[in-house]
């Protein structure tokens, strides 16, 4: 068993308020498919070094795209063949968003506005 999850059974409103937190986060009525929520959640846990958040949410991503195989090859997705131009699209503005050293630039928008329905208020 995990350790947090022992916490949030001790103190019921942390575990609902993660709960609420990941329910809107990873909501099924989001225009976004599951496998490329869990792919920005992922990469984003990786960059705030946060292991068990990478635990839960590759486990998560796994199931979702059938395999281990993105997961595995996250930390290097702008080398590897396994991701399509709209998730690296996708997990480029996760990083610049994430990491304070980079900043979200008009040429990553304009990428992201070709594949992502939802993409009119990012810049």
């Amino acid at each position: 068993m995990l350790k947090p999850a022992l916490l949030w059974g001790r103190v019921p409103k942390l575990f609902m308020a993660i709960a609420s937190l990941y329910g809107v986060i990873d909501r099924r009525g989001s225009p976004l498919d599951p496998v490329l929520r869990s792919l920005v959640t992922v990469r984003v846990s990786q960059l705030n070094w946060c292991r068990f958040c990478v635990d839960i949410n590759s486990a998560t991503l796994a199931a979702r795209a059938g395999s281990m195989a993105k997961v595995d090859a996250l930390d290097a997705w702008r080398d590897s063949d396994l991701f399509d131009p709209r998730e690296k699209a996708a997990l480029e503005y996760a990083e610049a968003m994430t990491d304070s050293n980079q900043r979200v630039t008009d040429p990553m928008v304009a990428r992201l506005r070709d594949f992502l329905p939802m993409t009119r208020s990012l810049s």
